[in-house]
Protein backbone atom coordinates (compact mmCIF):
# COMPACT_ATOMS: atom_id res chain seq x y z
CA UNK A 1 0.00 0.00 0.00
CA UNK A 2 3.03 2.15 0.90
CA UNK A 3 4.01 2.58 -2.87
CA UNK A 4 0.49 3.55 -3.81
CA UNK A 5 0.74 7.02 -1.25
CA UNK A 6 2.17 9.04 -3.76
CA UNK A 7 0.36 8.61 -6.66
CA UNK A 8 -2.77 8.74 -4.57
CA UNK A 9 -1.55 12.02 -3.31
CA UNK A 10 -0.70 13.69 -6.43
CA UNK A 11 -4.11 12.55 -7.82
CA UNK A 12 -5.50 14.49 -4.98
CA UNK A 13 -4.14 17.31 -5.62
CA UNK A 14 -5.13 17.49 -9.28
CA UNK A 15 -8.48 17.17 -8.39
CA UNK A 16 -7.68 20.26 -5.83
CA UNK A 17 -6.45 22.80 -8.74
CA UNK A 18 -9.28 21.69 -10.70
CA UNK A 19 -11.71 22.45 -7.98
CA UNK A 20 -10.41 25.55 -6.56
CA UNK A 21 -11.65 27.84 -9.13
CA UNK A 22 -15.46 27.00 -8.19
CA UNK A 23 -15.37 25.41 -5.22
CA UNK A 24 -12.42 26.61 -2.80
CA UNK A 25 -13.56 24.96 0.61
CA UNK A 26 -13.60 21.62 -1.38
CA UNK A 27 -10.28 22.46 -2.87
CA UNK A 28 -8.95 22.96 0.70
CA UNK A 29 -10.68 20.00 1.55
CA UNK A 30 -8.52 17.67 -1.20
CA UNK A 31 -5.41 19.47 -0.44
CA UNK A 32 -5.25 18.58 3.33
CA UNK A 33 -6.01 14.61 2.59
CA UNK A 34 -3.34 14.91 -0.10
CA UNK A 35 -0.90 16.29 3.21
CA UNK A 36 -1.62 13.19 4.96
CA UNK A 37 -0.09 10.64 2.50
CA UNK A 38 3.29 13.02 2.16
CA UNK A 39 5.62 12.37 4.87
CA UNK A 40 7.15 15.83 6.69
CA UNK A 41 10.03 15.20 4.62
CA UNK A 42 8.59 14.74 1.06
CA UNK A 43 10.00 16.60 -1.60
CA UNK A 44 6.76 17.83 -2.71
CA UNK A 45 5.14 18.90 0.65
CA UNK A 46 6.75 22.55 0.01
CA UNK A 47 4.87 23.01 -3.16
CA UNK A 48 1.87 21.58 -1.49
CA UNK A 49 2.32 23.97 1.37
CA UNK A 50 1.67 26.78 -1.15
CA UNK A 51 -1.42 25.61 -2.41
CA UNK A 52 -2.49 25.46 1.36
CA UNK A 53 -1.54 28.57 2.13
CA UNK A 54 -2.80 29.64 -0.54
CA UNK A 55 -6.66 28.44 0.31
CA UNK A 56 -6.24 29.71 3.46
CA UNK A 57 -5.03 33.20 1.61
CA UNK A 58 -8.17 33.29 0.00
CA UNK A 59 -10.62 31.96 2.54
CA UNK A 60 -9.91 35.19 4.63
CA UNK A 61 -7.77 32.93 7.25
CA UNK A 62 -4.74 35.03 7.45
CA UNK A 63 -2.76 33.28 10.60
CA UNK A 64 -2.97 30.04 8.55
CA UNK A 65 -1.95 30.93 5.50
CA UNK A 66 1.13 32.73 7.33
CA UNK A 67 2.19 29.63 9.18
CA UNK A 68 1.74 27.23 5.84
CA UNK A 69 3.86 30.23 3.82
CA UNK A 70 6.45 29.75 6.80
CA UNK A 71 6.72 25.90 7.08
CA UNK A 72 7.02 26.17 2.96
CA UNK A 73 9.64 28.76 2.59
CA UNK A 74 11.75 26.35 5.87
CA UNK A 75 11.02 23.30 2.75
CA UNK A 76 12.00 25.00 -0.13
CA UNK A 77 15.64 26.25 1.88
CA UNK A 78 16.51 22.79 2.96
CA UNK A 79 16.79 22.01 -1.00
CA UNK A 80 17.81 25.81 -1.88
CA UNK A 81 15.24 26.69 -4.02
CA UNK A 82 15.27 29.89 -4.63
CA UNK A 83 12.67 30.17 -7.54
CA UNK A 84 10.49 27.99 -4.71
CA UNK A 85 11.70 30.62 -1.50
CA UNK A 86 10.99 33.98 -3.85
CA UNK A 87 7.24 32.27 -4.66
CA UNK A 88 6.74 31.86 -0.96
CA UNK A 89 8.23 35.45 -0.71
CA UNK A 90 5.80 36.84 -2.62
CA UNK A 91 2.58 34.95 -1.70
CA UNK A 92 3.68 35.58 2.23
CA UNK A 93 4.21 39.69 1.81
CA UNK A 94 0.54 39.79 0.49
CA UNK A 95 -0.62 38.00 3.80
CA UNK A 96 1.58 40.74 5.48
CA UNK A 97 0.07 43.47 4.06
CA UNK A 98 -3.45 42.26 4.64
CA UNK A 99 -2.54 42.22 8.14
CA UNK A 100 -1.61 45.80 8.47
CA UNK A 101 2.22 44.95 8.17
CA UNK A 102 3.14 46.79 4.73
CA UNK A 103 6.79 47.63 5.54
CA UNK A 104 6.92 44.03 6.69
CA UNK A 105 5.47 42.96 3.49
CA UNK A 106 7.40 45.33 1.21
CA UNK A 107 10.84 43.59 2.61
CA UNK A 108 9.46 40.24 1.81
CA UNK A 109 8.26 41.09 -1.20
CA UNK A 110 12.18 43.06 -2.46
CA UNK A 111 13.56 39.63 -1.30
CA UNK A 112 10.97 37.62 -3.18
CA UNK A 113 12.15 39.67 -6.32
CA UNK A 114 15.67 39.48 -5.78
CA UNK A 115 15.35 35.63 -5.35
CA UNK A 116 13.72 35.39 -8.61
CA UNK A 117 15.33 37.39 -11.18
CA UNK A 118 18.59 35.66 -11.24
CA UNK A 119 16.27 32.76 -12.69
CA UNK A 120 14.55 34.29 -15.07
CA UNK A 121 11.25 35.37 -16.91
CA UNK A 122 8.94 33.16 -15.21
CA UNK A 123 5.45 32.71 -13.68
CA UNK A 124 6.58 34.18 -10.11
CA UNK A 125 8.94 36.68 -11.19
CA UNK A 126 5.53 37.85 -12.95
CA UNK A 127 3.52 37.41 -9.99
CA UNK A 128 6.19 39.20 -8.18
CA UNK A 129 5.92 42.37 -10.46
CA UNK A 130 2.28 43.05 -10.32
CA UNK A 131 2.67 42.78 -6.79
CA UNK A 132 5.61 45.26 -6.53
CA UNK A 133 3.37 47.60 -9.06
CA UNK A 134 0.54 47.36 -6.51
CA UNK A 135 2.77 47.95 -3.32
CA UNK A 136 4.11 51.54 -5.79
CA UNK A 137 0.75 52.65 -6.44
CA UNK A 138 -0.78 51.85 -2.94
CA UNK A 139 2.12 54.06 -1.55
CA UNK A 140 0.94 56.87 -3.78
CA UNK A 141 3.89 56.15 -5.92
CA UNK A 142 1.82 56.15 -9.19
CA UNK A 143 4.09 56.54 -11.86
CA UNK A 144 6.61 53.54 -10.91
CA UNK A 145 3.41 51.72 -10.09
CA UNK A 146 2.45 52.19 -13.98
CA UNK A 147 6.01 51.06 -14.88
CA UNK A 148 6.32 47.91 -13.25
CA UNK A 149 2.67 47.29 -13.77
CA UNK A 150 3.66 47.73 -18.12
CA UNK A 151 6.83 45.29 -17.06
CA UNK A 152 4.15 42.56 -15.64
CA UNK A 153 1.71 42.98 -18.10
CA UNK A 154 4.46 42.09 -21.46
CA UNK A 155 5.99 39.33 -19.14
CA UNK A 156 2.30 38.16 -18.75
CA UNK A 157 1.52 37.99 -22.37
CA UNK A 158 4.73 36.21 -23.54
CA UNK A 159 4.01 33.20 -21.07
CA UNK A 160 0.16 33.64 -21.86
CA UNK A 161 -0.73 33.25 -18.44
CA UNK A 162 -4.46 34.76 -18.28
CA UNK A 163 -4.42 35.05 -14.42
CA UNK A 164 -0.88 36.93 -14.69
CA UNK A 165 -1.99 39.32 -17.18
CA UNK A 166 -5.43 39.84 -15.07
CA UNK A 167 -3.47 40.74 -12.06
CA UNK A 168 -1.11 43.38 -14.22
CA UNK A 169 -4.01 45.22 -16.09
CA UNK A 170 -5.61 45.57 -12.61
CA UNK A 171 -2.14 47.40 -11.21
CA UNK A 172 -1.86 49.35 -14.52
CA UNK A 173 -5.59 50.23 -15.10
CA UNK A 174 -5.27 51.51 -11.02
CA UNK A 175 -2.21 53.54 -11.81
CA UNK A 176 -3.46 55.51 -14.40
CA UNK A 177 -6.67 55.95 -12.52
CA UNK A 178 -4.37 58.05 -9.59
CA UNK A 179 -2.72 59.29 -12.85
CA UNK A 180 -5.67 61.14 -13.92
CA UNK A 181 -6.10 59.10 -16.78
CA UNK A 182 -9.77 57.85 -17.42
CA UNK A 183 -8.26 55.05 -19.62
CA UNK A 184 -7.65 53.68 -16.58
CA UNK A 185 -11.42 52.30 -16.19
CA UNK A 186 -10.58 50.59 -19.67
CA UNK A 187 -7.63 48.18 -17.99
CA UNK A 188 -9.84 47.24 -15.28
CA UNK A 189 -12.66 46.19 -17.87
CA UNK A 190 -10.50 44.29 -19.80
CA UNK A 191 -8.93 42.57 -16.87
CA UNK A 192 -12.77 41.85 -16.10
CA UNK A 193 -13.36 40.11 -19.29
CA UNK A 194 -10.05 37.98 -18.94
CA UNK A 195 -10.96 37.01 -15.31
CA UNK A 196 -14.09 36.26 -16.50
CA UNK A 197 -12.98 34.17 -19.36
CA UNK A 198 -10.27 32.34 -18.18
CA UNK A 199 -11.95 31.14 -14.96
CA UNK A 200 -9.16 32.91 -12.26
CA UNK A 201 -11.54 33.12 -10.04
CA UNK A 202 -9.80 35.00 -6.82
CA UNK A 203 -8.21 37.21 -9.60
CA UNK A 204 -11.48 38.12 -11.04
CA UNK A 205 -13.06 39.08 -7.67
CA UNK A 206 -10.06 41.34 -6.93
CA UNK A 207 -10.77 42.91 -10.05
CA UNK A 208 -14.59 43.30 -9.11
CA UNK A 209 -13.41 45.31 -5.38
CA UNK A 210 -10.61 47.15 -8.22
CA UNK A 211 -13.42 48.41 -9.97
CA UNK A 212 -15.66 49.84 -7.24
CA UNK A 213 -14.15 52.97 -6.02
CA UNK A 214 -12.84 54.19 -10.03
CA UNK A 215 -16.47 53.73 -10.89
CA UNK A 216 -17.95 54.86 -8.02
CA UNK A 217 -16.22 58.46 -8.64
CA UNK A 218 -16.59 58.49 -12.62
CA UNK A 219 -20.28 56.92 -12.61
CA UNK A 220 -21.25 57.87 -9.00
CA UNK A 221 -22.68 55.65 -6.18
CA UNK A 222 -25.48 53.84 -7.79
CA UNK A 223 -23.00 52.69 -10.46
CA UNK A 224 -20.27 51.20 -7.97
CA UNK A 225 -22.99 49.70 -5.81
CA UNK A 226 -24.06 47.89 -8.58
CA UNK A 227 -20.34 46.72 -9.45
CA UNK A 228 -20.31 45.90 -6.11
CA UNK A 229 -23.56 43.86 -5.50
CA UNK A 230 -21.95 41.50 -8.38
CA UNK A 231 -18.32 40.70 -7.19
CA UNK A 232 -19.72 39.99 -3.64
CA UNK A 233 -22.10 37.27 -5.64
CA UNK A 234 -19.53 36.00 -7.41
CA UNK A 235 -16.75 35.81 -4.27
CA UNK A 236 -19.41 34.46 -2.19
CA UNK A 237 -20.27 31.72 -4.70
CA UNK A 238 -16.76 30.48 -4.39
CA UNK A 239 -16.35 31.00 -0.82
CA UNK A 240 -13.66 33.38 -1.59
CA UNK A 241 -13.89 34.81 2.20
CA UNK A 242 -11.76 37.11 1.50
CA UNK A 243 -12.74 39.08 -0.84
CA UNK A 244 -16.27 38.95 -0.23
CA UNK A 245 -15.03 41.45 2.60
CA UNK A 246 -13.30 43.67 0.52
CA UNK A 247 -16.85 43.63 -1.17
CA UNK A 248 -18.46 45.05 1.16
CA UNK A 249 -15.83 47.46 2.16
CA UNK A 250 -16.05 48.44 -1.68
CA UNK A 251 -19.79 49.40 -0.83
CA UNK A 252 -19.13 51.65 2.01
CA UNK A 253 -18.36 54.68 -0.28
CA UNK A 254 -21.14 54.55 -2.52
CA UNK A 255 -23.59 54.04 0.37
CA UNK A 256 -22.00 56.86 2.16
CA UNK A 257 -22.76 59.06 -1.30
CA UNK A 258 -26.41 57.61 -1.30
CA UNK A 259 -27.83 58.77 2.37
CA UNK A 260 -27.70 55.27 3.07
CA UNK A 261 -26.08 55.62 6.53
CA UNK A 262 -27.25 52.91 8.65
CA UNK A 263 -26.35 50.50 6.26
CA UNK A 264 -23.50 51.93 5.94
CA UNK A 265 -22.85 51.16 9.47
CA UNK A 266 -24.16 47.55 10.03
CA UNK A 267 -21.86 46.56 7.06
CA UNK A 268 -18.45 48.68 8.29
CA UNK A 269 -19.19 46.22 12.11
CA UNK A 270 -19.00 43.37 10.09
CA UNK A 271 -16.15 44.00 7.76
CA UNK A 272 -14.13 45.19 10.77
CA UNK A 273 -15.44 41.70 12.73
CA UNK A 274 -14.79 39.33 10.16
CA UNK A 275 -11.33 40.89 9.10
CA UNK A 276 -10.06 40.77 12.54
CA UNK A 277 -11.45 37.49 13.25
CA UNK A 278 -8.97 36.16 10.58
CA UNK A 279 -5.96 37.96 11.08
CA UNK A 280 -6.36 41.06 8.99
CA UNK A 281 -5.97 44.42 10.15
CA UNK A 282 -5.96 46.75 6.37
CA UNK A 283 -9.80 46.65 5.49
CA UNK A 284 -10.61 46.99 8.78
CA UNK A 285 -8.95 50.39 9.24
CA UNK A 286 -10.88 51.66 5.92
CA UNK A 287 -14.04 50.59 6.86
CA UNK A 288 -13.49 52.42 10.47
CA UNK A 289 -12.73 55.69 8.59
CA UNK A 290 -16.50 55.58 7.39
CA UNK A 291 -17.88 54.47 10.02
CA UNK A 292 -15.89 57.65 11.57
CA UNK A 293 -17.26 60.25 9.16
CA UNK A 294 -21.07 59.01 9.72
CA UNK A 295 -20.66 59.69 13.55
CA UNK A 296 -19.13 62.88 12.96
CA UNK A 297 -21.80 64.35 11.18
CA UNK A 298 -24.43 62.23 13.06
CA UNK A 299 -22.90 64.41 16.03
CA UNK A 300 -21.72 61.42 17.83
CA UNK A 301 -18.63 63.05 19.09
CA UNK A 302 -17.86 60.71 21.94
CA UNK A 303 -18.27 57.80 19.61
CA UNK A 304 -16.42 58.97 16.76
CA UNK A 305 -13.16 59.92 19.10
CA UNK A 306 -13.17 56.26 20.23
CA UNK A 307 -12.91 54.62 16.54
CA UNK A 308 -10.38 57.80 15.61
CA UNK A 309 -8.19 57.10 18.67
CA UNK A 310 -7.48 53.73 17.16
CA UNK A 311 -7.46 54.17 13.48
CA UNK A 312 -5.26 57.40 12.78
CA UNK A 313 -1.88 55.15 14.69
CA UNK A 314 -2.98 52.00 12.44
CA UNK A 315 -3.26 53.93 9.13
CA UNK A 316 0.11 55.86 9.94
CA UNK A 317 1.97 53.09 10.21
CA UNK A 318 0.76 51.15 7.01
CA UNK A 319 0.86 54.67 5.01
CA UNK A 320 -0.66 53.65 2.18
CA UNK A 321 -2.60 56.87 0.96
CA UNK A 322 -5.92 54.63 0.79
CA UNK A 323 -5.25 54.07 4.14
CA UNK A 324 -4.09 57.29 5.79
CA UNK A 325 -5.67 60.09 3.59
CA UNK A 326 -9.36 59.61 4.67
CA UNK A 327 -8.01 58.61 8.13
CA UNK A 328 -6.39 61.82 8.60
CA UNK A 329 -9.78 63.62 7.15
CA UNK A 330 -11.81 61.84 9.42
CA UNK A 331 -9.92 62.72 12.11
CA UNK A 332 -9.90 66.94 10.82
CA UNK A 333 -13.38 66.44 10.64
CA UNK A 334 -14.08 65.05 14.33
CA UNK A 335 -11.36 67.57 15.88
CA UNK A 336 -13.54 70.98 13.65
CA UNK A 337 -16.76 69.51 14.80
CA UNK A 338 -15.90 69.36 18.43
CA UNK A 339 -15.00 72.85 18.47
CA UNK A 340 -10.82 72.22 18.21
CA UNK A 341 -10.28 73.91 14.77
CA UNK A 342 -7.03 74.33 14.57
CA UNK A 343 -6.04 70.55 15.35
CA UNK A 344 -8.95 70.09 12.46
CA UNK A 345 -6.52 72.19 10.43
CA UNK A 346 -3.54 70.93 10.90
CA UNK A 347 -4.84 67.21 10.06
CA UNK A 348 -6.44 68.44 6.89
CA UNK A 349 -3.22 70.66 5.96
CA UNK A 350 -1.01 67.14 6.38
CA UNK A 351 -3.38 65.17 4.41
CA UNK A 352 -3.40 67.96 1.35
CA UNK A 353 0.53 67.62 1.90
CA UNK A 354 0.86 63.92 1.61
CA UNK A 355 -0.92 63.77 -1.49
CA UNK A 356 1.21 66.25 -3.13
CA UNK A 357 3.73 64.61 -2.28
CA UNK A 358 3.29 61.36 -3.86
CA UNK A 359 2.54 61.25 -7.89
CA UNK A 360 -0.71 59.36 -7.13
CA UNK A 361 -2.07 61.58 -4.47
CA UNK A 362 -4.45 63.62 -6.76
CA UNK A 363 -7.04 61.02 -6.66
CA UNK A 364 -7.09 60.57 -2.79
CA UNK A 365 -7.06 64.33 -2.47
CA UNK A 366 -10.01 64.58 -4.89
CA UNK A 367 -12.08 61.76 -3.12
CA UNK A 368 -11.93 64.42 0.21
CA UNK A 369 -11.88 67.50 -1.29
CA UNK A 370 -15.11 68.92 -0.41
CA UNK A 371 -14.53 68.25 3.41
CA UNK A 372 -10.91 69.28 3.45
CA UNK A 373 -12.31 72.77 1.62
CA UNK A 374 -14.82 73.00 4.35
CA UNK A 375 -12.55 72.28 6.99
CA UNK A 376 -9.93 75.73 5.40
CA UNK A 377 -12.72 78.02 5.22
CA UNK A 378 -14.26 77.38 8.60
CA UNK A 379 -10.49 78.48 9.84
CA UNK A 380 -10.47 81.16 7.32
CA UNK A 381 -7.26 79.92 5.70
CA UNK A 382 -7.49 81.31 1.98
CA UNK A 383 -4.27 79.48 0.65
CA UNK A 384 -5.06 75.97 1.25
CA UNK A 385 -8.80 76.81 0.20
CA UNK A 386 -8.00 77.93 -3.06
CA UNK A 387 -5.58 75.50 -3.60
CA UNK A 388 -8.07 72.62 -3.46
CA UNK A 389 -10.05 75.04 -5.33
CA UNK A 390 -7.79 75.82 -8.30
CA UNK A 391 -7.15 71.06 -8.49
CA UNK A 392 -7.78 70.63 -12.09
CA UNK A 393 -10.03 67.57 -12.08
CA UNK A 394 -10.64 64.23 -13.65
CA UNK A 395 -13.48 62.85 -12.32
CA UNK A 396 -17.01 63.46 -11.97
CA UNK A 397 -16.96 63.26 -8.01
CA UNK A 398 -13.78 64.82 -7.88
CA UNK A 399 -15.16 67.80 -10.19
CA UNK A 400 -18.37 68.47 -7.96
CA UNK A 401 -16.39 68.89 -4.71
CA UNK A 402 -14.02 71.27 -7.05
CA UNK A 403 -17.31 73.45 -7.02
CA UNK A 404 -18.13 73.17 -3.55
CA UNK A 405 -14.65 74.06 -2.96
CA UNK A 406 -14.84 77.36 -5.33
CA UNK A 407 -18.11 77.94 -3.56
CA UNK A 408 -17.13 78.02 0.08
CA UNK A 409 -13.78 79.83 -1.14
CA UNK A 410 -15.93 82.28 -2.71
CA UNK A 411 -17.99 83.02 0.18
CA UNK A 412 -15.05 83.09 3.02
CA UNK A 413 -14.35 86.28 0.32
CA UNK A 414 -17.67 87.90 1.21
CA UNK A 415 -18.53 87.87 -2.95
CA UNK A 416 -22.12 85.94 -1.56
CA UNK A 417 -24.12 86.32 -4.99
CA UNK A 418 -21.25 84.70 -6.99
CA UNK A 419 -21.05 82.46 -3.97
CA UNK A 420 -24.61 81.80 -4.12
CA UNK A 421 -24.73 80.83 -7.67
CA UNK A 422 -21.61 78.79 -7.37
CA UNK A 423 -23.46 76.64 -4.46
CA UNK A 424 -26.46 76.20 -6.95
CA UNK A 425 -23.98 74.97 -9.55
CA UNK A 426 -22.63 72.44 -7.03
CA UNK A 427 -26.43 71.27 -5.88
CA UNK A 428 -27.27 70.57 -9.54
CA UNK A 429 -23.72 68.39 -9.99
CA UNK A 430 -24.44 66.16 -7.03
CA UNK A 431 -27.60 65.42 -7.44
CA UNK A 432 -26.59 64.41 -11.08
CA UNK A 433 -24.26 62.18 -9.41
CA UNK A 434 -25.98 61.16 -6.29
CA UNK A 435 -24.52 62.20 -3.32
CA UNK A 436 -26.95 63.57 -0.75
CA UNK A 437 -25.45 65.35 1.78
CA UNK A 438 -22.75 67.15 -0.43
CA UNK A 439 -26.21 68.49 -2.46
CA UNK A 440 -27.89 69.19 0.72
CA UNK A 441 -24.35 70.85 1.96
CA UNK A 442 -24.07 73.08 -1.18
CA UNK A 443 -28.04 73.55 -1.24
CA UNK A 444 -27.09 75.18 2.96
CA UNK A 445 -24.31 77.33 1.07
CA UNK A 446 -26.69 78.44 -1.30
CA UNK A 447 -29.62 79.02 0.85
CA UNK A 448 -27.32 80.69 4.03
CA UNK A 449 -25.15 83.04 1.61
CA UNK A 450 -28.86 84.72 -0.46
CA UNK A 451 -29.81 85.08 3.25
CA UNK A 452 -26.28 86.86 4.29
CA UNK A 453 -26.53 88.56 1.07
CA UNK A 454 -29.96 90.12 1.40
CA UNK A 455 -28.97 90.95 5.12
CA UNK A 456 -26.66 93.03 4.21
CA UNK A 457 -27.90 95.13 1.35
CA UNK A 458 -30.19 96.05 4.48
CA UNK A 459 -27.19 97.31 6.07
CA UNK A 460 -26.35 100.98 5.77
CA UNK A 461 -23.37 101.36 3.46
CA UNK A 462 -23.72 97.96 1.93
CA UNK A 463 -21.21 96.41 -0.73
CA UNK A 464 -21.33 93.43 -1.94
CA UNK A 465 -18.07 92.33 -1.66
CA UNK A 466 -18.56 92.87 2.49
CA UNK A 467 -17.44 89.71 4.53
CA UNK A 468 -20.62 87.13 4.84
CA UNK A 469 -22.10 86.98 8.24
CA UNK A 470 -22.51 83.09 7.55
CA UNK A 471 -26.15 83.39 8.92
CA UNK A 472 -27.51 79.63 9.57
CA UNK A 473 -30.18 78.08 7.45
CA UNK A 474 -32.05 75.05 7.30
CA UNK A 475 -30.41 71.99 5.59
CA UNK A 476 -32.42 70.59 3.07
CA UNK A 477 -30.97 67.05 3.37
CA UNK A 478 -31.70 66.37 7.11
CA UNK A 479 -34.28 68.26 8.15
CA UNK A 480 -32.24 70.83 10.77
CA UNK A 481 -29.75 73.21 11.02
CA UNK A 482 -26.59 71.87 10.17
CA UNK A 483 -23.63 72.49 12.42
CA UNK A 484 -21.70 76.00 12.96
CA UNK A 485 -18.66 73.89 12.06
CA UNK A 486 -19.64 72.85 8.20
CA UNK A 487 -19.67 76.95 6.94
CA UNK A 488 -16.62 78.97 6.37
CA UNK A 489 -15.47 81.78 8.76
CA UNK A 490 -16.21 85.29 7.93
CA UNK A 491 -13.13 87.29 7.02
CA UNK A 492 -12.19 90.13 8.47
CA UNK A 493 -12.93 93.44 7.95
CA UNK A 494 -10.89 95.45 6.24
Amino acid sequence: MAELREPAGRALVLAGDRAITLDLARAQALYGQAMELFPPDHPERPELLLRLGRGDFQAGRMAEARTAYQDALAGFAETNDRVGQGTVLRKLSTVLWNEGETTRARAALTQAIELLEPAGPGPSLCAAYANLAMDRLMAGQAASGREWAERAFELARRLEVPELEVRSLNARGLSRNDLGDPGGLDDLRSALVVGLRSGASFDTAVTYGNLGEPLWSAEGPASALANCREGLDFAERRGLTEMSIWAHNSSLGPLFDLGRWDELLERADEVVARDRAHGGRYVSVMAEAFKGQVLVWRGRLAAAGAVVDELLPQARKIDDLQVLVPALVTAALLQTAAGREADGLRLATEADRVTRARDGGRWYRGQQLADLARIATRNGDRLLAGSLAGDHQVYARHRHAADSARALLTELDGDLEEAASLHDRAAAGWERFGHVAEQGQALLGRDAACAASAARRRRPGWSRHAPSSNASAPAPWCGRPAPSWTRPRAPRSR
